[in-house]
């Protein structure tokens, strides 16, 4: 059974072409065709670091029909996704954006989100806007479309939409008390992340970043600040 590297390597898989996407979409490539001549150039390498998404995807899909993870991930059994429904297919976006938040809610990260206006991308899925869910939908639409999934994007929105109106916001308590943990390292933080913007990125934010420190001194505050913007 192949493992998600090696599937990486082989043209025309789910895995290279969803890796080509990425590429892509986060300006790695600037075409598709540059993106696969790169991927070809070191072949089995994870280049836009999709791996952890697209296991967890196929991991909720596993869960779903009853198939093998690892026949997903080879794609020896990849035609089971047809029997995927929209909801399922929500329940897949709901597992990859909750593993990102599990990954990314750092000190680092939660300072670049702050100063770039995204902390709303902390919150979970079904508090989030559709056109932030579907942007996910590359990890896992490779391989529905590989499957034989017939369900739209219109399909698995209104699924979402179900699926937003029920739930709660039971998420900001959570966000709340792992982001004040963050106040003892903030302000070295935004200082680190100040220093390490590019040449362009430094134009724009420097001015904003020293507006926001001669503004805010004392790291509880700073986090409070933050954590308003976002509740």
């Amino acid at each position: 059974m192949k493992k998600f590297e090696e599937m990486l390597a082989v043209t025309g898989s789910c895995a290279q072409a969803t890796l080509a996407s990425a590429m892509v979409e986060w300006n790695i490539a600037e075409n598709a065709s540059e993106a696969i001549r790169k991927i070809k150039a070191s072949p089995g390498e994870d280049l836009a670091g999709i791996k952890s998404s697209v296991i967890v995807g196929l991991s909720s899909f596993s869960n779903s029909t009853g198939a093998r993870l690892e026949e997903l991930i080879s794609e020896s059994d990849i035609e089971v996704l047809q029997m995927v429904t929209p909801e399922e297919i929500v329940l897949a976006l709901d597992a990859i954006h909750a593993t990102w938040v599990r990954e990314n809610l750092t000190v680092r990260h939660w300072v670049e989100k702050y100063f770039k206006m995204e902390l709303d991308q902390y919150r979970k899925t079904a508090k989030l806007p559709w056109y932030e869910v579907k942007k996910d939908l590359l990890f896992i639409s490779k391989y529905l479309e590989n499957g034989k999934c017939m369900w739209t994007k219109y399909d698995i929105f209104k699924a979402f939409e179900e699926y937003s109106h029920k739930s709660p916001d039971d998420d900001l308590e959570d966000i709340q008390e792992k982001v004040r943990s963050f106040a003892p390292d903030i302000v070295e933080e935004i200082i680190r992340y100040k220093y390490e913007l590019s040449f362009h990125e430094m134009l724009i934010m420097y001015p904003i970043i020293d507006k926001f420190l001669s503004r805010y001194y004392d790291a509880e505050e700073i986090v409070e600040v933050m954590l308003s913007t976002i509740i």
